[in-house]
């Protein structure tokens, strides 16, 4: 058999792209290889030199550097396009309304917005999403400044994008003349991992990701953005809230 220098070796690998590192025993080389299967089976030069290719790793994306395995633990915190992303949302964008006529009042323009696959809880960030509805855009900047959680942080972020695409794409005149009409959030996808244990036990870990879903329209925010609950006053609501009051029913009754 042909002696190989190691200078050679590691040249040819490094050809591949491929790391080298130094057998330890024949399990090893075993392990099935995809693309690199010619070059590093068991009976091939470079097997028999003591020197094989983590070829069955890389076909997997994994590797046996530490900052392989630290490049792969970081792709488990900020999932790409791999994950089911919400689809509807963005789509009330192209939604294409009819003309108004010239008596009409005007039809407030509007923009929907979202951030999907966040990072952390979903109850978190609902307080803060349910904490800005029905305010106007600088009082929700406000809010999420001068709070010290991490979930309106992360909404500051996509009011500012939000704001920016009212202005650009939608036909806003004013930066400051709009309001949160809607804002929510929602369940996103659940990564499972495993947590080693004592007396070689393992146990589930989630790692849980968030939708943020929110909508700006033009004008001013109304004064009551909720509906009371009990009314005791009739007298401080419209005539149109009067009417949705008196037009409630219990279903199922006769």
């Amino acid at each position: 058999m042909a002696s190989l220098s190691a200078a050679s070796v590691i040249s040819s690998l490094r050809c591949l792209a491929i790391s080298p590192v130094r057998a330890t025993g024949s399990r090893l080389l075993s392990a099935p290889v995809t693309h690199s299967s010619t070059i590093f089976s068991p009976n091939s030069d470079l097997a028999k030199s003591g020197v094989f290719a983590t070829a069955c790793c890389l076909s997997r994306g994994l590797h046996t550097t530490t900052s392989s395995l630290k490049s792969y633990k970081s792709s488990m915190k900020t999932p790409g396009d791999a994950m089911d992303q919400p689809k509807k949302w963005n789509a009330y964008n192209k939604v294409l309304l009819p003309p108004q006529q010239p008596v009409e009042t005007r039809r407030p323009a509007q923009v929907f917005h979202q951030r999907t696959q966040i990072r952390g809880s979903t109850l978190r960030m609902w307080y803060a999403a349910s904490a800005i509805r029905g305010m106007s855009i600088d009082d929700a900047l406000d809010y999420c400044t001068f709070s010290t959680k991490k979930a309106p942080k992360i909404i500051k972020e996509v009011l500012l994008e939000a704001q920016e695409m009212a202005l650009t794409h939608h036909n806003f005149e004013f930066k400051s003349k709009m309001w949160v009409a809607e804002s929510f959030c929602g369940k996103g996808t659940i990564v499972k991992g495993v947590r080693r244990h004592a007396r070689r036990r393992f146990g589930e870990v989630r790692y849980g990701f968030t939708h943020y879903f929110v909508k700006l329209e033009e004008g001013d925010p109304p004064a009551q953005y909720y509906l009371p609950t009990f009314v005791n006053d009739l007298d401080g609501l419209t005539a149109e809230q009067i009417t949705q009051l008196r037009r409630r029913r219990v279903g199922r009754t006769l």
